[in-house]
């Protein structure tokens, strides 16, 4: 329930869109941003965060870690984060992480986990936590984790 009530309380405060994740179009727009993706899904993702003890202690108090909703996908290549852009009808990769510049793991809080990215030469953490509608999609993460290793 706490999940839950945590997936909720972090997609009521946000300001923006993943884009048409719901969309019968929604794996060409990303095909168009990252070809060959292999996993790809909505997501948040906090960026430079070096906090992921706090994140993996806290219940509620995730919500005050800043975040970005958008997609993710993993390539053979690595990771790219992607933020709708509404006025081109688009996907605009904003941040990508190359596979031989990054570590990656997996950060648990109950039944709720999230991919966490490490830069190797600046010890940033990134979390990407995967959502499918209001809820924390582990499988996701875990297959992208597998991906990347």
């Amino acid at each position: 329930m706490r999940a839950v009530f945590v997936s909720l309380l972090l997609l009521a405060g946000c300001a923006t869109t993943p884009g048409p994740v719901s969309s019968p179009a929604f794996p060409s727009l990303v095909a168009a941003a990252v070809p060959n993706a292999m996993i790809y899904g909505p997501s948040m993702w906090t960026p430079n965060s070096r906090q992921i003890a706090e994140f993996q202690n806290t219940s509620g108090a995730v919500a005050a870690m800043p975040w970005k909703d958008g997609v993710t996908a993993i390539t053979h290549d690595g990771l790219s984060f992607m933020e709708w852009d509404a006025h081109e009808n688009a996907y605009v990769v904003t941040r990508r992480f190359e596979r031989d510049a990054i570590t990656a793991s997996l950060v648990t809080q109950g039944r709720s986990c999230a991919l966490v990215v490490q830069e190797i030469d600046t010890a940033t953490f990134h979390v990407f936590d995967f959502v499918r509608g209001v809820m924390n999609d582990c499988a996701k993460a875990r297959d992208a984790l597998a991906a990347l290793g």
